[in-house]
């Protein structure tokens, strides 16, 4: 090459921040893209007395006997590349950096430590941005085009060279200003260091249950490794136990406790009081973050989604997730088939043809009688079940269903073993009641006289608007 820089030289070092990804996802567009790219930065080089001595992959390098030239043309480029349509690409984003010392030419080519210190210069930057060595601004500094100014990144060691370089930004008002913070060594550390701090404020807040300090902590450190889905399934982990509470009726230990029935334990009672309002609105939020930040791998946010839907009554947007859960993880489907996950989809219906839609995508339907005597015949069994003599029965949950098949609540049934003449009785359980029994006793002592039929049960609880669900 003709007339090409020799002793003090300005090297003008450019690259495509992310090109392996744009190869990757662009394969048959990427290849005129470049040429187009490598035509551009070319033309606007020379045209700044520059010379472009090597293209390698998506780097350019060219050098330039005028510092405030390679300046110029540095600013030209990063117009040129804004400016241009790039199709299916997208848009370039094209780091540069300049840096000025000497250097030996041979063979068409530059060679020595300037152009070493350049490369890991142009490596701390990002697309868009133009990086300038502290040599180079000295000798542009006055000379700089207008409305051009130059912004100090402080100083930086650099990959495998013994002195740090102060180094510099180019800014001007049609370009952009603001990037990251360079990725230099001790900037890295200093990273990491945050991102380790960052971790451990967010675990701490987790552990606290402290979802506002968790969110705030997740907002300072945007990056934290799964951050979005484990706030999300953290808090949804808190109002699945809120719902379960709702699932174990009769909050007044002495009335159940007198008539025989279940009592409400301690920790459910105190979870209702300390955590009255459970986080599911901030659940759906983080969720729905996660999703959008692809951080689902497992489909577990997107199951835990269904399920929040479910809770906040969205009915259109719990048919789509669970629709769209089993083509993530095929197991998720017996994940919505555990009774209280079912419980808190079907909170959304209110009808019972919505019901009946929830349980087909879960691969479930409605028991019917010969179900429920099955059940009965197999939890009586003491080779099934060695508590048999302790619980002589079994429990379900159900839906009441008021007039016109709108869905109110869930509740309880337990129906208990027939006896040898094949008769029993049932209960309903709801929240604040006592126990109703069916069939209804003569007396209310508490003890149960009259026995009917399990067919003849599941019709009174029909007439009742009870839908029994799914076994407990």
């Amino acid at each position: 090459m003709a007339d090409m820089p020799t002793g003090t030289i300005t090297f003008l070092f450019t690259d495509i921040e992310g090109s392996t990804t744009l190869w990757e996802n662009h394969p048959e567009t990427m290849p005129k893209a470049l040429a187009r790219h490598d035509a551009l930065l070319r033309s606007v080089m020379t045209a700044h007395g520059g010379h472009v001595f090597k293209l390698m992959g998506d780097a350019v390098y060219a050098a330039f006997a005028e510092p405030a030239a390679a300046v110029s043309a540095a600013l030209a480029g990063q117009r040129a590349i804004a400016a241009e349509e790039w199709g299916e690409v997208g848009s370039l984003r094209v780091r540069m950096a300049l840096h000025t010392g000497v250097a030996q030419y041979r063979d068409n080519d530059y060679f020595g430590r300037t152009l070493n210190r350049l490369a890991r210069i142009l490596s701390t930057g990002y697309g868009g941005q133009i990086l300038l060595s502290a040599a180079t601004v000295e000798l542009v500094r006055d000379s700089l085009p207008g409305g051009t100014n130059v912004k100090g990144l402080g100083e930086h060691a650099l990959k495998d060279l013994l002195r740090p370089e102060h180094i510099f930004q180019l800014t001007t008002p049609d370009l952009p200003a603001e990037f990251p913070a360079l990725k230099s060594p001790a900037e890295s550390e200093k990273q990491i260091q945050r991102q380790m701090m960052g971790v451990v404020d967010f675990r701490q807040a987790l552990d606290a249950r402290n979802w506002k300090q968790a969110g705030n902590v997740l907002q300072k450190y945007p990056n934290l490794p799964e951050g979005r889905s484990l706030l999300g399934l953290s808090m949804s982990n808190e109002v699945q136990e809120y719902f379960s509470f709702q699932l174990h009726p009769g909050t007044s230990p002495q009335i159940l406790g007198s008539l025989g029935g279940p009592v409400t334990p301690i920790y459910y009672t105190q979870l209702a009081q300390t955590h009255p309002a459970p986080p599911k609105r901030e659940a759906i939020q983080w969720l729905e973050e996660a999703l959008q930040h692809k951080d689902d791998p497992d489909g577990d946010v997107t199951a835990s989604l269904a399920l929040m839907y479910g809770y906040d009554e969205d009915y259109e947007r719990m048919i789509d997730t669970i629709k769209r859960a089993p083509t993530m993880n095929s197991s998720l489907i017996s994940y919505f088939q555990r009774p209280e996950n079912l419980m808190m989809l079907l909170y959304a219906c209110h009808d019972l043809a919505s019901i009946e839609e929830v349980m087909r995508n879960v691969s479930l339907k409605l028991p019917e009688l010969d179900e429920v005597q099955q059940a009965l015949r197999e939890a009586s069994d003491p080779k099934n079940n060695p508590y048999v003599f302790a619980q002589p029965y079994i429990e379900w949950y159900a839906i009441e269903l008021s007039q016109g098949n709108s869905s109110e609540r869930a509740v309880k049934v337990r129906i208990h073993f027939p006896n040898k003449d094949g008769v029993t009785y049932a209960s309903i359980f709801k929240h604040g009641q006592a126990p109703i029994i069916i069939p209804t006793q003569p007396t209310t002592s508490g003890i149960i006289e009259t026995l009917m039929p399990v067919d003849e049960i599941l019709i009174q609880l029909t007439d009742k608007g009870i839908v029994l669900i799914t076994l407990i």
